[in-house]
């Protein structure tokens, strides 16, 4: 009998075992984080408007940060649960709502960025391009502080931006 087949047999079960065990002590792989900046829609609100928003190529699902006067880095690892065109329509929309608008205004989402050249700040701008009903303005420009550089930080100051800005399109009262 040739023992050299079962001492094969047993060499090739260890690497195994050694392999699987050095691969599951490795660490995990960061999740990707998601986070929802819209704030919460009112209980008793009016459909939401339809709006057509678009974006800059770079304004997309994974953060935009500001880390220099002419330089963004694109945060993969957190990004927003939606393209910043379909928050800022979402948003928008909800506002108009009950406006009596009978075409669906346009706009162009110029900044959704988080600004961490200085203290870090959330910085929202919409350009609206047709359609929008008087009293609103022609440019909604806001910022807002985050307490500190963390993700979750920077996605409340996005948040409070996005507050801000729909307060800005709220009918006078």
């Amino acid at each position: 009998m040739n023992a050299f087949p079962r001492v094969r047999g047993v060499v090739g079960v260890a690497s195994c075992a050694v392999l699987a065990a050095c691969l599951s002590t490795s660490p995990a792989l960061p999740p990707v984080r998601w986070f929802d900046p819209l704030p919460a829609a009112p209980a008793a609100a009016a459909s939401p408007l339809p709006v057509r928003a678009t974006a800059a190529p770079h304004l997309r699902q994974p953060f935009a940060v500001r880390v220099g006067a002419r330089e963004f880095a694109l945060d993969a690892g957190h990004q927003w649960v939606d393209e910043p065109s379909s928050l800022c329509a979402a948003l928008v929309g909800r506002a108009l709502a009950g406006r009596g608008i009978d075409a669906a205004p346009s706009m162009l989402v110029e900044a959704f960025e988080l600004d961490v050249t200085a203290a870090p700040r959330a910085h929202v701008r919409l350009v609206f391009l047709g359609g929008a009903p008087a009293g609103v303005p022609p440019v909604v420009d806001v910022w807002a502080a985050a307490s500190d550089r963390s993700p979750v930080a920077c996605a409340e100051a996005m948040a409070q931006a996005l507050a801000a800005a729909a307060a800005q399109l709220a009918p006078a009262r």
